[in-house]
C-alpha cells in the first residue's frame, strides 16, 4: 500500500510545494493579514501597485509566501485590481555588477510574447503603427525617460508588430544591448540604453504598454534577492540603489515590485541596496518590510502550524473512519500522529530554536515515512512519542 493510501494523504508525498500548494498559507495568520492589507492599500494609494519586501532565514517560507502573494493577486484581488504576475529569480550577482544584467533578466521574464500581445492590442488599427510616437504618447503609454528614449522606444514597439529581423533587434534594444548604426537605422531608433536611468525608463514604459494593451498592471515578484549583498563595488551599489529608488518611487504606478531575500538579522543588516534610507522611505520604512521570522515563534505557533499542515495533507474524513474502525487512540486533526507526539515535536523544535517551516515539515515527513515503514498489515501504525523522537533525533536511533 502506498504512503498516500495508507495514511489517507491528499498527495503522494508528505510535503508542501511552494508553487503547487500556493493557495494555502500555513502559520503566521496575523502576518499574512498584514501583507494582504498592504497589497490592498497599495492599490488605492499613489503608488497604485504593490511594493514591499519579504525577508527571513533559509527555510522560513520566503518562496512559499511569494507564491501565495501571487495566488491572492490572481484570485482575491483580480476582480477589482487585475494584475499580471511576472516571476524573476535573481541570478548570481558579482561584486562589480551592473543593473543592466538584472534589467535584461527582467525583460526576459516579461517575455517577448507578452509584449507582442500588448503591442498588437495598442496597434490594432494598422494606421496607428504609422505614427507610433504620437499614438503611444497620446494614450499615456510612453511616460518615462527623455525624448530620445521615448522616440526610440516607440519605434521599438512598432517593430514588434511586424516580426522578423526588426523584432529581434527591438528585443535586443529593450534588453539594453547597444545597436550598431546600421541596426538602429533598420528599426529607426535614435539612441541606445546607456545609463541606468534609461534602463529604468525603458522597463517602466514596457510596464505601461502592458497595462494599456492587456488591461492589467504587471507585478514582478523578485526572489533570491540576497545575492544583491554580493555587491561591493561603489559604482555598482549606487546603480542598484538608483534602480530600486526608481522602482519603489510613487512616480512608478505601473510596475508592482515585491522583493524577497534571505536574511537572519535586523533590516539594518539587509543588502545595502535594499536598506538605504532613500529606498526604505519610498515603501514606508519598516512598514514595507515583512519579517517572516514572525510566522512561527512560540510552541503554540508550531503546534498550530502542524495542525494546519495535517488538515491540508490528510483527508480527515477518511482518517476519522479509520480511527473509528480500528479504535485508534487519536483524533482526526492529529492523524496519523497522537496528540502527545504533536506536542513533543512542537516543544522540542521550539526548545532547539528550529521552528522554521521547512524544519517542521521535514520532521513531520520523516516521522510519517517511519510510521509507514513499520506497517505490518495488521492495521494503521500511529506515530507516537517514540517514533516522533526518532524523527527528531535520528542520530540517536
Amino acid at each position: 500500500m502506498t504512503l498516500r493510501e495508507y495514511y489517507h494523504l491528499t498527495k503522494d508525498v508528505f510535503s508542501i510545494d511552494p508553487r503547487e500548494d500556493a493557495k494555502e498559507y500555513f502559520g503566521g495568520t496575523t502576518l499574512f493579514h498584514q501583507i494582504r492589507d498592504r497589497i490592498k492599500s497599495d492599490f488605492v494609494q499613489q503608488r497604485q501597485v504593490p511594493k514591499f519586501c519579504l525577508y527571513g532565514a533559509y527555510g522560513s517560507g520566503k518562496t512559499h509566501t511569494l507564491h501565495h502573494v501571487e495566488y491572492v493577486l490572481r484570485t482575491d484581488f483580480d476582480a477589482d485590481f487585475p494584475t499580471d504576475v511576472i516571476e524573476l529569480e535573481i541570478s548570481p550577482i558579482r561584486a562589480k555588477e551592473s543593473w543592466k544584467k538584472v534589467h535584461g533578466d527582467l525583460i526576459n521574464a516579461i517575455s517577448l510574447e507578452r509584449m507582442k500581445q500588448a503591442v498588437a492590442a495598442v496597434f490594432a488599427d494598422p494606421k496607428a503603427a504609422q505614427e507610433p510616437l504620437r499614438i503611444l504618447k497620446s494614450q499615456g503609454i510612453l511616460r518615462f525617460g527623455e525624448a530620445a528614449i521615448q522616440s526610440s522606444q516607440a519605434q521599438v514597439f512598432r517593430s514588434l508588430v511586424y516580426g522578423g529581423r526588426g523584432e529581434a533587434l527591438a528585443l535586443e534594444w529593450l534588453k539594453g544591448t547597444p545597436l550598431t548604426i546600421d541596426q538602429a537605422q533598420t528599426i529607426g531608433t535614435e539612441t541606445n540604453l546607456t545609463e541606468p536611468s534609461h534602463l529604468i525608463a525603458c522597463v517602466l514604459n514596457v510596464a505601461s504598454l502592458l497595462l494599456h494593451g492587456l488591461g492589467k498592471r504587471p507585478v514582478v515578484l523578485i526572489d533570491e534577492a540576497e545575492s544583491l549583498g554580493n555587491l561591493t563595488n561603489h559604482d555598482s551599489i549606487e546603480e542598484f540603489k538608483f534602480a530600486f529608488r526608481r522602482l519603489f518611487d510613487n512616480e512608478n504606478d505601473v510596475l508592482g515590485t515585491v522583493v524577497a531575500f534571505q536574511h537572519e538579522g535586523g533590516i539594518e543588516q539587509a543588502p545595502e541596496v535594499l536598506s538605504e534610507d532613500a529606498v526604505m522611505r519610498r515603501i514606508d520604512y519598516e512598514a514595507g518590510y515583512f519579517d517572516l521570522g514572525r510566522l512561527v515563534v512560540e510552541m503554540n505557533d508550531v503546534r498550530e502550524f502542524i495542525l494546519q499542515v495535517l488538515a491540508y495533507l490528510v483527508d480527515q474524513d477518511a482518517a476519522r473512519r479509520t480511527i473509528d474502525d480500528e479504535d485508534l487512540g487519536t483524533q482526526p486533526e492529529y492523524f496519523p500522529f497522537t496528540e502527545e507526539a504533536v506536542d513533543l515535536i512542537a516543544n522540542d523544535l521550539t526548545q532547539a530554536d528550529k521552528q522554521l517551516p521547512s524544519q517542521i515539515i521535514s520532521k513531520l515527513s520523516a516521522a510519517v515515512v517511519q510510521g509507514w515503514m513499520k506497517a505490518d498489515g495488521s492495521g494503521h501504525v500511529l506515530i507516537d512519542e517514540d517514533m516522533a523522537r526518532g524523527a527528531l533525533y535520528p542520530e540517536d536511533v
